[in-house]
């Protein structure tokens, strides 16, 4: 029966609207700096012999990786994103693209 349930718990929980209604979001979207910084950030911690063990790792790592993903949202990511062209139809990107493959 689980086999059965978990999948449409994962898809309803996935499509479902956020609880707090967007207010995690609201000052930037670290969750890529997140997956980018925490894992280089645990292995240093364990390469210096940080003490604590790995709940004291989790906690200092999760800290650091925040503030690197916070850093790199707002010097990086959404000055890129700004600085990106507005999205173009298939049609123009198409012919854009006949146009380099010509000239």
């Amino acid at each position: 029966m689980l086999i059965l349930a978990l999948p449409y718990a994962v898809l309803a929980f996935g499509t479902a609207a956020a609880p707090f209604g967007g207010a995690l979001t609201r000052s930037g979207d670290y969750s890529y700096g997140l997956y980018l910084y925490a894992f280089p950030i645990q292995q240093a911690l364990v390469a210096a012999g940080v003490p604590g063990g790995a709940l004291g790792n989790f906690a200092l790592a999760a800290l650091l990786a925040g503030g690197c993903a916070i850093l790199s949202w707002h010097l990086i990511e959404r000055p890129a994103l700004r600085a990106k062209p507005a999205a173009t139809s298939g049609r123009r990107a198409g012919a854009a693209l006949e146009a380099a493959r010509a000239g």
